[in-house]
Order: structure tokens, then sequence, then C-alpha cells
């Protein structure tokens, strides 16, 4: 049975208050708990269709108001914080939900202005860069695993709060740099498919990837995340998903009614070999949203409730 999430972009248009989107965030994360999927992971973007440019502030609120569910970021920019600042921020949160929380980080750059992303690194250019990035997914993976233990008092920088075991870290992308980067840090890899090209390159990506860590069980996995629009007609999802595209979205991965969704859905993660599936939409009522993933965990059968993993994927050590 596949593992299902929700990667939540909370898109709010130029007519929805933020507070308003963000309720709705929480309110689909609350059903997704009930209806059963296994994770909700919360966007960050920093351009005027979203709400989410704050994945930090997010998960603890929805982490509170759910029970089972795996709350994550579906990623920290995190070419614009601090690694140290970010290992805290996530060791804080396991700390709070042990065992609930996931630290998904993303290259993206997750504005459509270069001055926002100089304005977000204090004008510091050099942040901003692929090099850079790297560096700080390395540093970010040395503070998780050093937390691990109490602090004996040595010197040296170290992430606290010490000796909470840390979250699952994840590397999202949707080309080989970020798939070699999870591969070369034994970090759990989720590929987005959503984007153009990202249907044909995924199998590959996901199969280089598992190459990858071949050897010593690090916990590691791999997912995908698709765009999907559910409707109780295919007529109804082919219209929206046209309305969309004329709005200046992306083609959605899958379209249809919920029974051919949820065939399309196995497919694909057949074809990348994969059994977890983060599924996205670009609708801005979240009245929408709910209604379609309700369709999809009806017509893919998924559990009521369910419990949470108790597989902690473990980083490598990083020297």
């Amino acid at each position: 049975m596949l593992q299902l999430g929700i990667l939540d972009l909370c898109k709010r248009g130029r007519q929805r208050a933020a507070g308003d989107a963000l309720r709705g965030t929480l309110t689909l994360a609350m059903e997704a708990d009930r209806l059963g999927y296994h994770r909700y992971w919360v966007a960050e973007h920093h351009v005027e269709d979203s709400a989410e440019a704050c994945p930090e502030v997010l998960i603890p609120l929805i982490a509170g108001c759910t029970e089972r569910i795996m709350v994550g970021s579906g990623g920290v920019l995190l070419r614009y914080y601090s690694p140290l600042k970010v290992a805290e921020t996530f060791l804080t949160l396991e700390a709070l939900f042990p065992g609930r929380i996931e630290l998904g980080v993303a290259k993206g750059p997750g504005v459509t202005s270069n001055a926002v992303a100089e304005a977000l690194v204090g004008g510091n250019k050099w942040e901003l860069t692929d090099e850079a990035f790297e560096r700080k997914v390395f540093e970010l993976a040395r503070y998780l695993v050093n937390a691990h233990q109490p602090g004996d008092g040595s010197p040296g920088v170290r992430a606290r709060p010490y000796g909470v075991a840390p979250p699952p870290l994840w590397v999202l992308g949707s080309g080989s740099k970020s798939q070699q980067l999870a591969s070369e840090l034994g970090s759990s890899y989720a590929c987005a498919l959503m984007f153009p090209n990202g249907m044909a390159l995924g199998p590959k990506l996901v199969a280089d990837y598992r190459r990858g860590i071949a050897g010593p069980r690090t916990g590691a996995r791999a997912c995908i995340a698709l765009s999907v629009i559910c409707e109780n007609s295919e007529a109804e999802a082919v219209a929206q998903n046209r309305a969309l595209v004329a709005a200046g979205m992306f083609e959605s991965n899958v379209v249809g009614t919920p029974e051919q969704c949820s065939a399309r859905i196995e497919a694909i993660a057949a074809e990348n070999g994969v059994r977890e599936v983060l599924l996205a939409n670009w609708l801005e009522d979240p009245a929408q949203r709910i209604a379609t993933y309700r369709r999809l965990a009806r017509a893919m059968s998924l559990p009521a409730s369910h419990t949470t993993s108790s597989d902690r994927p473990a980083l490598r050590a990083v020297a």
C-alpha cells in the first residue's frame, strides 16, 4: 500500500486574505490526519500568491492540532538561512513532538525577484550559489547528528537542545544535483515531478539515488511529489486543469476522476520504484483542496487511523 502525503502550497491568489489561506492549511492538515494521510509538508515560497513563507511557524501549529500525521517542511530554502539556526529550530520541534517532525530542505529560490532573494541574505550574494547551498546542507547534517548526545563542555559550536534525536532530513529537488547531494549525504530524497521534464527525469533520478546510497543501511528513503486534480467527472478535472494552466500554473501530473487518479498515482509510483508519494495541487480555495484529498483518500482506501512509523532514518556521520 502506498504511503500518501500532502505537500501544501497554500495558494491564496490576490483576493484571499493571508489569514484565511493559512487557516485553510490548518483545517486541511486536521482533515488529512483524520483521513489517514501519512505526512503533511508545507512549502516555503516568498511570492505574492502563496501565504507560506515560514514553514517553521506553521509546523508546530499543525503538529499541535493533529494527532498522528508526520509534519514537515517541503522544504526550508536553506540558501537563505544559518544551518545552525535551522538545526536548533527543528531540534526544538522534535523535542516538542517526538517522532513526528521531518526536515526537508530545498535549493530552489522560491522567489520571483532577485531583489527578494538578495534581501533574504542581507545582500550576501555568495549565499545564493549552489556551492553555498551544498556546504550549508552538510553543516546542517553535522549539527543535527552532533546534537544527539548531551553536551560535555568541550569547545566547539553545537546545536541545542542537546540529547534530541535528529528529525529525518530530506533533500528535495527535481534535478541531478539535488539527487547527488542526497546520495552523498545519505539523507532521504524527495523527487519533485511537478515541474517541466519532471515525469521524464524522475525514474532515472530515483534509480541513481538508490544506487548512490547502496551499502550500509542508513534508513534513507525516496519519495516523489506529484500535482493532482481530482474531480467527480473527468470533464470537470480536465476543465479545471486547463483553467489553472491558463492562469500560469504548470500542467498537473494526474488529472481525472478519483478512480482514474488512483490508478495513475499507483502507476507513476511503480514507474519510479517508490511507495511514498506526496500530492499537491494548485488550487486557491481551501474547501476545494479538502474535497480533492477526501476523494483521493476514499479512492485509495486510506486507513481512517494510522500509527506514526517508528522507523527513524539515520544520517550518515559527517566528518
